[in-house]
């Protein structure tokens, strides 16, 4: 991105474009010294004023405008290349998004707890992760699972808006829960703080935390208004023991799914009618 925006502010060309989903690119620029990140969000700066800057959703936008002091609007994720049809196989088998948790030493300590749970449950749950087969699910294999189960590992995933697409019935922690989880779990590379700009804005609780420190505040003020906690139809569950009577409610999925095809069908009309406002 530095460099086709270099090369657009230099050599500006006829052709509409715009730059959706900008907040990325600062994760990788996070890492670098401060001269080099200000550089970056100069050239924000500089090509929002030529050039449609759009974020992926609110928490997004929020930390772009603390950045850079320059309000950007969000467009919702629609995730339709995901849109596989939810037509589950066999009742009971639930996939755990995203692999890269449960491959790891507090996710297989989580997974531990859970098989201890549906053995003295009696459970007949089937959990799985795409990391168990050392390969991808394609959006094809995830349609035909139950339903999901998503521990978010930072505060905007696509795995989110891709089971809504395909209207697969999901479950993420509550808030509090998730709270006490990502402080022992690879958390939080969006809510990393950068450098900022003269004239940018503060805010009384800025959009970034450390995710190895006490940041109950910040947490909670600025998870709460993510999509995992906003869009309608996502269960939550408050214990492991929780999750796993969700899983078992065949009636409640369909429900829930239905919930989810309405709210994605309602999230694409108004990204449609965002971009067209562009033109």
């Amino acid at each position: 991105f530095a460099l086709c925006a270099a090369m657009y502010l230099s050599s500006p060309t006829p052709e509409r474009f715009v730059v959706w989903n900008c907040r990325y690119v600062l994760d990788g620029a996070g890492g670098q010294p401060q001269d080099f990140q200000l550089w970056v969000l100069g050239m924000f700066r500089a090509m929002a004023a030529v050039v449609p800057m759009l974020a992926c959703e609110g928490f997004a936008a929020a930390q772009y405008e603390v950045c850079t002091g320059a309000a950007i609007p969000a467009v919702p994720r629609t995730a339709r290349y995901s849109a596989q049809p939810w037509a589950p196989r066999s009742p009971g088998r639930i996939v755990l998004l995203r692999s890269r948790v449960w491959g790891r030493l507090p996710g297989l300590y989580i997974r531990s707890v859970l098989d201890l749970l549906r053995a003295e449950q009696g459970s007949s749950l089937s959990l799985e992760s795409p990391g168990d087969n050392s390969g991808w699910y394609t959006y094809a294999d995830l349609a035909r699972y139950t339903a999901a189960v998503l521990l978010p590992n930072d505060a905007t995933m696509y795995a989110f808006a891709e089971a809504y697409a395909m209207a697969l019935p999901i479950a993420v922690p509550a808030l509090k829960m998730l709270y006490r989880l990502h402080r022992s779990v690879p958390f939080g590379f969006m809510v990393h703080d950068f450098a900022r700009l003269p004239g940018a804005h503060t805010l009384a609780v800025e959009p970034f935390w450390d995710a190895q420190k006490p940041n109950v505040t910040n947490f909670l003020t600025w998870m709460q208004q993510t999509d995992f906690y906003t869009w309608p139809g996502a269960a939550k569950f408050d214990s492991f023991s929780q999750l796993l009577l969700w899983g078992a409610g065949t009636d409640s999925l369909e429900r829930q799914a239905q919930e989810m095809a309405a709210w994605h069908r309602q999230q694409c009309e108004r990204a449609e009618a965002q971009f067209r406002a562009l033109r």
